[in-house]
């Protein structure tokens, strides 16, 4: 396991970091970071079938404990709610297309007056967003699709959108770049994309390693380092608009930190530091589509 290996997110050489491993799905799993672009990833993956095992009905339909650590995260799906409606202002008839939606708990908090289309691989996470955008004003509609084995762009949707949401999905894919690419498609002239995903050059990545949280989800696979991702957008004609990074909240310290009382409590004093001083553990990032007689152009 001491050999360097080609970085499978930007192609540049990548050192593994120490001889760090944790069990996963009764496997050893390695931790690599590319010398190059400062991405991580985990060796060996998951496989799909595991990948969808892990989004089950259990995981969506949560204990006691479940649903009070959702609604701590509600604060977190706030800001990014906030964050992008700012950009989107006094915008009328705005489509969504949520890529990932899970049980929609996100792309629920958007204006009501927004039409918004769901595309998820989980039966029981579509029918909780149904639920969810039932008294929508603006329309709701969804997809069963398996993002994995998606090999065109119209198997997702053949329509436009002003907004294509991509939160907390990144990570899942080894070929991330399918994403990015369904997104330019299916994005209209002045839309915006926006992602939201781990930061391998945080804080908390290096004080945590493998015991970090973003480690925690079996399906966790790439951490794409934010120019990487740039470059990438541009190469779909996506340039980037606005950028902010944002601090893991409490409960990602007591989950690193093992789930004691004892850990809960201890880990306030880094909580509260890392608030104040941002401790970078994800970032948030709009990328717009700009064009001019149909060519694509910068902003």
């Amino acid at each position: 396991m001491d050999k360097n290996l080609v970085c499978r997110v930007c192609g540049e050489e990548s050192i593994k970091v120490n001889n760090l491993y944790r069990e996963r799905f009764n496997t050893r799993i390695y931790l690599y970071k590319c010398g190059g672009c400062n991405s991580v990833y985990i060796e060996p993956v998951a496989t799909q079938g595991e990948t969808m095992s892990s989004y089950n009905t259990a995981y969506y339909r949560k204990p006691l404990i479940g649903k009070l650590i959702s609604l701590v995260n509600k604060v977190d799906l706030y800001k990014d709610i906030r964050f992008i409606e700012k950009i989107l202002k006094n915008r009328k008839n705005v489509r969504v297309l949520d890529i990932g939606c899970g049980s929609g708990e996100f792309s629920e908090l958007l204006d009501k007056s927004f039409y918004c289309y769901g595309v998820d691989g989980s039966k029981e996470a579509i029918d909780l967003a149904s639920r969810a955008h039932a008294n929508r004003v603006g329309g709701w509609d969804y997809s069963i699709v398996n993002l994995f084995e998606v090999s065109e762009v119209s198997e997702v949707s053949d329509k436009k959108f002003d907004l294509i949401i991509l939160r907390n999905i990144v990570e899942h894919f080894v070929i991330y770049e399918k994403l990015l690419s369904i997104a330019a498609s299916n994005l209209a002239d002045n839309g915006i994309v926006f992602i939201r995903a781990p930061n391998p050059e945080s804080k908390m990545l290096h004080r945590y390693q493998l015991n970090w949280y973003m480690f925690d989800d079996p399906t966790h696979v790439n951490f794409v380092s934010l120019n990487v991702l740039e470059n990438k957008c541009k190469h779909y004609g996506l340039s980037l608009y606005k950028k902010t990074f944002v601090s893991s909240g409490l409960l990602a310290h007591y989950r690193s930190q093992g789930r004691t009382i004892f850990s809960f409590l201890s880990n306030i004093f880094l909580f509260l530091r890392d608030f104040f001083f941002n401790s970078q553990s994800e970032y948030t990032v709009v990328f717009i589509k700009k064009t001019f007689l149909g060519i694509c152009i910068m902003v």
